[in-house]
């Protein structure tokens, strides 16, 4: 395996700052205000705990321009045990196996955790924020992780410093998009790593049992794609990292639960009765500004910028719809590249904010249009 490929494995972390001021995106109902209860450290803890696990996963590279270059199969194991130094409580040790050029694995240690030792790692509900760190390849790493039950999407989106054009006068430094990896996992599964093969057999019986397309009530206007979810695999997991998603799909009316974690010792969350209009960044692909997009299999959408300027706020996008009525989010609004006065010339990149929403579906919007059946008459014309 090249040193590359182990740096775009390698899990990145990030530090934390004041919020930059954004305008009121979701409407939070009256009687669920930000909650402040729990304590920062003890939730934190208990958020990390239940990312632990055996991760065997199906780890896809792509490059700048969304192409891709190389998948893998490798694990993200984190396990729980007593802590080393003999004090009360857990401690996690975190290590990554990933296959050597002969196919057999490779340990590598990533580190030791426990409660108040996070590294520069922050979870917000349903979702867990690495980064932003520089890599010693001089990349700066930014992994976003969203988990559905016993199955988890984590990316890792690199950003790479970049060089003015021959001939510009401009020499403002930037970070230009790099690379992106995409991880499809699942905790403890009986039949390993999700790939295409294992995701059709768990669902080939479902299929089956389900009766022909034209059996299944209204299901040329289901917006599942061609996996009807009338029922679940065996292990009862109903996620399909593979299975197609009609763009329609996306727009719906969306509401749920909202966390948002800002600086140590604040995390917020909100009841969404409705994401606002201008809220609703994972129904399109972003136009007008230079952007990094992907639409992959799976419900599986990330947004990024493209260049990452100094000092200007950048949201890291990743959006999962694991099945047709959930829709899970993560955010995380980085900031690079501030200037300083010593001779490091730039402070290191910090985590502004992450947030992470969970997601129901609660219906059509009224003036998206409805498939509707043709008349018998269409079905016997010649």
């Amino acid at each position: 395996m090249t040193s590359a490929l182990l740096l775009a494995l390698l899990p990145s972390a990030g530090a934390f700052g004041p919020a930059p001021r954004r305008r009121a995106a979701t409407r939070v109902a009256a009687a669920e205000a930000p909650s402040m209860d729990e304590d920062w450290t003890d939730s934190q803890w208990s958020m990390y705990a239940s990312q632990s696990g055996r991760w065997e996963g199906v780890w896809t590279t792509f490059n700048d321009q969304g192409i891709e270059t190389m998948s893998h199969e490798g694990v993200w194991d984190v396990q729980l045990v007593p802590c080393p130094d003999g004090s009360e409580g857990d401690a996690a040790v975190h290590k990554l196996e990933v296959p050597t050029p002969s196919g057999a694995p490779r340990e590598i240690p990533v580190g030791t955790y426990r409660a108040g030792a996070l590294g520069r790692q922050v979870c917000a509900g349903a979702g867990m924020c690495s980064g932003p760190s520089l890599l010693r390849s001089g990349l700066m790493s930014t992994e976003l992780i969203l988990r559905h039950g016993a199955s988890r999407l984590r990316v890792t989106l690199q950003h790479a410093p970049a060089e003015p054009a021959e001939g510009s006068e401009l020499d403002a430094p930037a970070l230009l998009c790099y690379r992106c990896v995409v991880s499809r996992e699942r905790c403890d599964g009986s039949l390993g790593a999700p790939t295409r093969e294992i995701e059709a057999k768990r669902w080939d019986d479902v299929e089956r049992g389900a009766g022909k397309e034209s059996e299944i009530p209204n299901f040329k206007g289901s917006d599942l794609g061609r996996f009807p979810l009338v029922e679940r695999p065996a292990d009862g997991d109903d996620t399909h990292f593979w299975r197609g998603v009609n763009p329609w799909a996306w727009r719906r009316i969306w509401g749920g639960d909202a966390a948002v974690a800002t600086g140590r010792e604040s995390l917020q969350r909100f009841l969404l009765d409705e994401v606002e209009p201008d809220d609703l960044w994972h129904e399109f692909m972003r136009t007008g500004e230079a952007s990094y997009n992907l639409v992959l299999p799976g419900g599986i959408r990330i947004q990024a910028p493209q260049v990452v300027q100094s000092s200007v706020p950048a949201p890291m996008r990743v959006a999962w719809m694991p099945n047709g009525d959930e829709l899970l989010r993560a955010e995380a609004v980085v900031v690079a590249l501030e200037p300083t006065d010593d001779d490091r010339r730039f402070l290191p990149p910090k985590l502004v904010t992450f947030r992470a929403d969970a997601l129901v579906n609660k219906g059509a919007k009224p003036t998206d249009p409805t498939y509707v059946d043709p008349p018998e008459e269409f079905d016997n014309a010649a």
